[in-house]
């Protein structure tokens, strides 16, 4: 159970009160792992619902931050992946007491989302003129004329970021459409829409369909340097692209009732999804955000695109014999030589156990399915073992770390920013791990 603790700056702000010792997830009983599973991903999401603001955004990091760049700002993929939950089908299995606040979560939050985008200083950002075709061959777009991925918690811009981040315009297509698909209202009109919900998303994927090209020049994930296009860039791209395709005909239709402009056609789509799929092999397996400093293949980044994606095989196993030895003792490093808060060792990266565990009680999930119990329970144990890090954390701190570093000492400590990305991923973690555990409970009391 996640420890209630008073969220203010300051490093390791630890509840002190009395309490029984950790008890590992490895350690309980099947009966047990559910009900700590189930615990910690409902405290979670109730944690992260309760933070919802009448009005604006929630910031990246909440209550409690130690970086200047979480100080009153909230971030566009971070917000979107608060949405997840609730198109989420195993969160949905897994949690069905939860559905009813998740969906009315989604709907507040990926309105205002939209709807921040359909203001004018933004809207005209969405324009194709604002592309450049460099001497060096690499195409992009002038960070400062390109679409806000960071905010204010009102929604002003935060002038001096400079980042145009693609990866987070297709994770707000892709959660938008798996709404859509779901029934869920998203388009429907309200009373405080700029524009009708269904145009700003038209213009969003029509924005995103030109920046398909294999040499497009971004931030990518780990908003580094300006750096070429890569594996997990344009497989997300590509991925929320085929959704705004499956989805068209119900665009169109809410383009004809609603009488505003689709900016992209369906054969124009296609096209933009044909050359990204051409391009985006040719790479793989490499991912990575400068090519100059990080050449090798291995990229935590590349857990969120086999989690995102219903990936062929052969991607799912690469990525997964790439980003196993990234592991360590409070997380994933990034990549090998990764210099962010580098003492002797790279910084370690919670999110990425949780991005793991998760991969690995689906790949679970399917091995039973598939009556190989055997190995199912290999990735069982491994996804266990992730979450067991990530809870003993939760048990240490009160709340889970964005990443370990090393202080002047070498001391390995938690950094102090409490994001809300890491709030969304646990519920959506705990989920697919605890039906997998169900899973092996049948199996066992079949063989016996």
């Amino acid at each position: 159970m996640v420890l209630a603790v008073e969220h203010s700056p300051g490093l390791q702000q630890v509840d002190t009160t009395p309490r029984a010792p950790y008890k590992s997830l490895l350690e309980m009983s099947p009966q047990e792992q559910i009900q700590s599973l189930t615990d910690l991903g409902s405290e979670s999401f109730r944690f992260l619902h309760s933070h919802l603001p009448s009005k604006g955004f929630l910031p990246a990091s909440l209550g409690r931050h130690d970086n200047q760049d979480f100080d009153g700002t909230s971030w566009l993929r971070d917000s979107v992946e608060t949405c997840a939950p609730a198109v989420d089908p195993l969160f949905r299995q897994c949690f069905p007491e939860l559905i009813n606040p998740a969906e009315q979560f989604y709907l507040e939050m990926m309105r205002r989302l939209l709807q921040l985008y359909a203001k004018e200083d933004e809207w005209k950002r969405f324009d194709h003129g604002l592309q450049r075709l460099h001497n060096n061959g690499m195409v992009t777009i002038y960070d400062e004329l390109a679409p806000s991925t960071k905010t204010f918690l009102d929604g002003t811009r935060v002038e001096g970021w400079f980042h145009n981040q693609p990866d987070a315009w297709a994770r707000m297509i892709s959660i938008s459409v798996a709404g859509i698909k779901m029934g869920l209202p998203l388009l429907a009109q309200t009373k405080d829409d700029i524009k009708p919900a269904g145009e700003v998303l038209v213009k969003t994927v029509a924005h995103l369909a030109q920046t398909t090209i294999a040499n497009f020049a971004c931030h990518g994930i780990w908003e580094g340097h300006l750096c070429q296009d890569h594996y997990s860039e344009k497989r997300k791209k590509v991925a929320s692209l085929i959704d705004a395709w499956r989805v068209w005909p119900k665009i169109e239709q809410d383009s004809n009732t609603r009488k505003y402009p689709t900016y992209i056609n369906r054969p124009e789509l296609s096209s933009a999804i044909y050359q990204g799929l051409h391009s985006m092999m040719r790479e793989f397996p490499y991912d990575h955000t400068d090519p100059y400093n990080h050449p090798e293949a291995a990229d935590s980044a590349q857990l969120t695109v086999a989690n995102e994606i219903g990936l062929p095989k052969y991607e799912e196993d690469t990525i997964v014999q790439l980003t196993d030895p990234l592991e360590k003792e409070f997380g994933l490093i990034r990549h090998k030589g990764d210099q962010y808060k580098k003492g002797t060792e790279e910084a370690q990266w919670t999110l990425g156990l949780l991005y793991a565990s998760r991969l690995n009680s689906i790949r679970a999930i399917r091995l039973f399915r598939l009556d190989a119990p055997t190995l199912a329970k290999i990735h069982l144990d491994k996804a266990l073992a992730q979450m067991n890090k990530v809870n003993r954390m939760i048990y240490q701190y009160g709340y889970l770390p964005e990443l370990h570093f090393q202080n002047e000492n070498g001391e390995p400590i938690p950094n102090n920013n409490d994001l809300v990305w890491n709030r969304a991923m646990t519920p959506r973690t705990a989920a697919p791990l605890i039906k997998a555990v169900i899973i092996a409970q049948q199996f066992d009391q079949q063989a016996a």
